[in-house]
């Protein structure tokens, strides 16, 4: 093949090549363009935090309890979930669920536990800057703070810890302990709990810069049959009924209850000038004062449940539903 073969051929294999491109740039560039739009996951939206539905078990708090609190047998769970941002201002909301149920949402939840029957459940709450014990489902009294839920080894007494104006106190049984500038928190080392027979409170506490002392308050015991969010509820309700209606130099009296003849003392029912002042009562059933109800009704979920106020050792007849 000659010299001139030669640069013939390669040109046209050259101008093939160019050809060639052309041909493809020109296709990519002057297709027509289709403008993909993203569609949404078919599960966007589905199970979201606001539905305030019953949790997957293992949760999705964000918060050390992604697995759930489970009771000691093992067959409850408490669930909380944690959704950031979804309340006012921007804040966090969380949501808790017992067994897959009873779902609510509060703008703080802090500890969670279950009785050592598994029977009972607490854990501490707040909402509207105020936070509170929800006790087997009942909003116990609001705090500035409330934490470490507790309790007694025999399921019958509980314990938490409260805060008012910067000051801590222990509440055991609905009963308000003295006030101090700290109490110790901690479960270990027999620092803070319940004795094996329930008997006794111990926990520790320090009035300013002072040492922790070790504080322990005796407890009667155990013999009521009543759930115990009745009997803090008694205690709570008495204080709500002299907090709205006790005049000044009111004498302060026993309000009995009993139960299937065993009695318990709560200390203070109201009486002006030796009358009985008690125009309402708190009901532990609507969560609201109401007025006197004549008669024996009881409550309609624990039949047994009877509250007599008893005026110098006379009872009146009068019975908180």
């Amino acid at each position: 093949m000659n010299m001139n073969n030669q640069k013939g051929f390669a040109n046209i294999i050259l101008v093939s090549a160019v050809v060639i491109i052309a041909v493809v740039v020109g296709y990519f560039v002057l297709r027509p363009k289709n403008n993909t739009v993203l569609q949404p996951s078919p599960t966007t939206g589905v199970n979201k935090p606001s539905d305030n539905k019953p949790l997957p078990a293992g949760g999705s708090a964000g918060r050390g309890d992604e697995g759930g609190i489970r009771s000691i047998d093992g067959k409850r769970i408490i669930l909380i979930e944690t959704s950031e941002g979804e309340g006012a201002e921007g804040q966090s909301v969380y949501y808790i669920t017992i067994d897959g149920k009873d779902g609510r949402s509060y703008s703080f939840i802090g500890d969670a536990i279950f009785s050592p029957d598994s029977k009972q459940y607490a854990y501490a709450a707040g909402e509207a800057g105020k936070q509170f014990i929800v006790l087997n489902g009942q909003k116990l009294k609001a705090y500035d703070n409330v934490r470490v839920p507790m309790f007694s080894p025999d399921n019958k007494k509980f314990a938490y810890e409260a805060a008012i104006g910067g000051k801590w106190m222990e509440v055991i049984n609905g009963q308000e302990n003295k006030l101090y500038d700290g109490v110790d928190a901690e479960f270990y080392d027999c620092n803070r709990g319940f004795s094996l027979d329930s008997n006794t409170f111990t926990y520790r506490a320090r009035t300013g810069q002072n040492p922790l002392e070790t504080v322990t308050v005796s407890l009667p015991p155990s013999t009521s049959s009543f759930p115990v969010e009745l009997q803090v509820s008694v205690r709570s309700a008495i204080e709500k009924v002299l907090s709205q209606s006790a005049p000044r130099g009111s004498k302060l009296y026993c309000v009995n209850v009993f139960d299937n003849n065993i009695t318990m003392n709560f200390d203070r029912a109201i009486t002006t000038n030796g009358q009985a002042t008690f125009e309402s009562v708190f009901s532990l059933i609507s969560n609201a004062i109401h007025p006197l109800i004549q008669g024996t009704e009881t409550n309609p979920k624990y039949p047994e449940l009877k509250f007599i106020i008893t005026i110098e050792g006379t009872p009146l007849n009068q019975i908180f539903k």
